[in-house]
């Protein structure tokens, strides 16, 4: 069976705008991922996370 679920790459998911968008994504139960460079502030935990 096919998944067909979206997902959601979120650049910056540690910054102002990026962290809102995680959380607005996973309240909504979405797939996301968070790209980011190394080194705080931390990204939240409803990103799985790529670092940069």
């Amino acid at each position: 069976m096919e998944n067909n679920k979206e997902v959601f790459l979120i650049t910056g998911s540690s910054g102002f705008i990026g962290h809102a968008l995680c959380h607005h994504f996973a309240a909504a139960n979405r797939e996301i991922v968070g790209f980011d460079k190394d080194g705080p502030p931390d990204p939240p935990r409803a990103c799985r996370l790529s670092i940069l």
